[in-house]
């Protein structure tokens, strides 16, 4: 006979994942309630790949251009 508390669970996994998230991240994903790994790891890429995104959007309207003279 196993013990359950020996081989963790997918949910286990899951709530392992999420706990190391940012905490915007982590928010979302909790929202979406993933039950699989494979679904809390893609839902948490495609967020921080549109934070990215914002980011570069962002800082590229701030940098100055520089000057020729």
């Amino acid at each position: 006979m196993m013990c359950t508390k020996m081989v963790p669970g997918e949910e286990d996994w899951v709530e392992k994942f999420i706990g190391g998230l940012p905490d915007n991240i982590q928010g979302n994903v909790i929202a979406t309630e993933p039950t699989r790994l494979q679904n809390a790891v893609r839902i948490a890429n495609n967020l921080m790949d549109q934070k990215l995104k914002g980011y570069v959007v962002k800082n590229a309207k701030n940098k100055r251009r520089l000057e020729v003279n």
